[in-house]
């Protein structure tokens, strides 16, 4: 859920604040493929933001036995966040992922750098370069465009539609398209989402069938 406190890093106004969250997850989906082998996992998540539009992140992520690149995944980010308008906010950010404890038969380290803005907290575009990514010995750039829009519908109810397109020409793999459509409700500091996930990464061969991401994931976000 790492993205998710970022986003909320980004978009929120700025004020000297820290917000942690908790999710309990079916399986965690990122960029159209599982990071806990198609699992149940938890996730723990940190963000502090400055009234200047700094923030830095920090997050925890149970990948579950047997992922070929470690058992948890550790990672913190650093960026900022600008007020263009009254309705939008534009946001640039660096973060680290580290894997801890495992086999590490597939290098899963890597640093993102991204751009991602924001139009009252409904619709959201990112451009995501890794200038460190790996495929068998092979390592270069890769890069991710993400859109999705968030409709509230009142009483705490809300609907959410993404998709987005990873290119991993820049170290020799296929590139694959996914997307995602579900509807979230929420109370107090909780929120429940359940949401369709499809994705052509394991269908093109850019990934193994085990990262599988193609199901209805489900999750419960509880944030302070």
């Amino acid at each position: 859920m790492m993205a998710a406190l970022l986003a909320l890093a980004a978009v929120a106004a700025p004020a000297q604040t820290v917000d942690a969250s908790l999710a309990i997850l079916s399986d965690s989906v990122w960029r159209g493929f599982s990071k806990s082998q198609g699992q149940a996992t938890v996730a723990l998540d940190l963000a502090y933001r400055l009234d200047s539009g700094w923030f830095a992140a920090a997050g925890l992520l149970d990948r579950r036995s047997g992922a070929a690149a470690g058992r948890y995944e550790f990672t913190t980010a650093l960026g900022r966040t600008w007020i263009v308008e009254p309705d939008w906010a534009l946001s640039a950010s660096a973060a680290r992922y580290t894997n801890l404890r495992g086999p590490h038969r597939v290098n899963g380290d890597y640093i993102d750098l991204s751009l991602a803005l924001d139009w009252r907290g409904q619709l959201q575009a990112s451009l995501i370069a890794s200038p460190d990514n790996r495929l068998g010995t092979r390592s270069g750039w890769t890069r991710h465009v993400d859109v999705g829009w968030h409709q509230r519908l009142g009483q705490g109810w809300a609907a959410d539609v993404g998709a987005g397109w990873q290119d991993n020409q820049g170290i020799g793999g296929r590139s694959y398209g996914h997307g995602h459509a579900g509807l979230s409700w929420s109370t107090g500091p909780a929120r429940i989402m359940a949401s369709r996930v499809e994705s052509a990464a394991v269908r093109r061969g850019a990934l193994p069938a085990s990262l599988q991401a193609s199901r209805w994931v489900v999750s419960v976000l509880i944030t302070r």
